[in-house]
């Protein structure tokens, strides 16, 4: 019954200390992306020192509206606790590790879909760092070897790193520049770092969502069966990636208990 009680318990503080966190950083990541949008839109370049600087000042930007937070926290910890007690490694530094990497997921995917939705924009170091907990965890669950994470996100940085000096000094050429203004650069990079996150049928899937998704907001709030205009596609890519990674398994696993 001691060991029983010890397992309860270690359990029930991780999972309150996990809820803790993610309800806090809901907040701040709302606050956070406020003051990026406000520097941006004041002409700062979409950089890391425009990152920290609005971390920063973050203290200044008005706070998450009460229900909305309280909604927001509900779904991230929510989420949280599905993957962090439902799929987990088996030791104890690599559980540790995982949990890092899920806590920081809901505030990171807020500060970037808020960003996206006000200023059509996708950071570059939020979207490596976004690669590189992907990386991580697909490394401890067993998905990929070390050698190949690194590898992969070592690609994905250069890439990165290539697109914004081509962009920087316009050497992208007309051919890249027609294709990401109908798919911005962005939403491209978005969806390679959902490689570090899923398998490549779900990252397909996940597409078909987003595709869909955004039809169904945009042909709605417009009133129309094939909507027009330009839009932040980042929100919606964000919506899909989460109902891959939780509202599926969750579905599955409710009908293998009806069954």
């Amino acid at each position: 019954m001691s060991v029983g009680w010890g397992i309860g318990t270690n359990w029930f503080f991780w999972g309150l200390l996990s809820s803790v966190f993610v309800v806090w950083s809901v907040q701040q990541a709302w606050r956070w992306s406020a003051c990026y949008v406000a520097l941006i839109q004041a002409g700062w370049p979409p950089t890391i020192t425009t990152l920290t600087r609005a971390w920063v000042s973050r203290a200044s930007a008005e706070r998450c509206a009460a229900l909305l937070w309280w909604m927001l926290s509900v779904w991230a910890v929510l989420s949280v606790l599905w993957v962090l007690f439902w799929k987990r490694p088996a030791t104890g530094i690599e559980q540790f590790v995982y949990w890092l990497c899920w806590i920081a997921v809901p505030a990171l995917l807020i500060v970037l879909g808020r960003i996206d939705a006000r200023v059509f924009l996708l950071p570059d170091p939020l979207l490596l760092f976004w690669a590189a907990l992907g990386g991580v965890q697909s490394v401890l669950v067993l998905r990929w070897p070390g050698w190949l994470a690194l590898s992969a996100w070592c690609c994905f940085f250069g890439v990165v790193g290539g697109l914004r000096y081509g962009w920087r000094h316009r050497t992208s050429g007309r051919l890249l520049g027609w294709f990401f203004q109908w798919l911005g650069a962005g939403d491209i990079k978005f969806l390679w770092a959902a490689f570090f996150w899923l398998p490549q049928g779900k990252v397909v899937l996940m597409w078909i969502y987003t595709a869909a998704f955004c039809w169904m907001h945009h042909g709605w709030q417009q009133r129309r069966l094939l909507p027009r205009g330009h839009t932040a596609l980042g929100p919606h890519l964000i919506l899909s990636w989460w109902v891959v990674v939780w509202v599926h398994p969750a579905a599955q696993y409710g009908y293998i208990l009806l069954d």
